[in-house]
């Protein structure tokens, strides 16, 4: 009878502690759940963007912020690009679809193998434009320009003409290379 006894209160204690062991675990897995969501989650002011020159696909003269995931790696990511008055990206092509949205400055776009901007669009503040994987493509500004650039890394440029690219251009000569 003892052994009996002995079960019945051990599962009694079970019964009565396992609400407190569940409630716990729950507690355990929202905790983990809100650290995962606070270390994904991204706010920043426009005061706190840090600019660096743009990557050296890039003509020079940009400048890039990273807003959220790294653009080099596969995943998600939000980059911002500041371009000087009269850049041109010359005819190039993304394997991911690209959202382009213009923050400030015009942002023009076209579409094709050869730079011509009558061809193409100009967007003010606010303007968007989704561009599809592997479509031909060129870009310019007119006064310092600002777009904000979400995508699916890691993010490519492929130019058309590989010697538009400026990492095929030679170095001037008695001018220092590197950005």
């Amino acid at each position: 009878m003892k052994k009996r006894s002995l079960a019945a209160l051990a599962i009694l204690l079970l019964l009565a502690v396992a609400p407190a062991v569940a409630q716990e675990a729950e507690k355990k897995a929202e905790d983990a759940a809100t650290a995962t969501a606070l270390a994904t989650h991204v706010m920043i002011d426009p005061a706190d963007i840090v600019w660096q020159p743009a990557p050296d696909v890039l003509p020079v003269g940009a400048q890039l912020a990273v807003l959220s995931g790294d653009p080099s790696k596969e995943g998600p990511f939000v980059i911002r690009i500041k371009a000087p008055d009269g850049y041109e990206v010359a005819p190039h092509w993304h394997p991911a679809v690209e959202t382009v949205t213009v923050i400030s400055g015009t942002f023009g776009i076209g579409l094709g193998d050869a730079f011509d901007a009558a061809t193409g669009t100009e967007l003010g503040p606010g303007g968007l434009f989704v561009m599809q994987p592997e479509v031909e493509h060129f870009a310019w500004t007119k006064g310092e320009t600002v777009v904000q650039v979400s995508a699916h890394g890691p993010w490519q440029l492929n130019y058309v003409n590989p010697a538009d690219d400026p990492r095929n251009a030679a170095p001037e000569e008695g001018v220092p290379s590197g950005r």
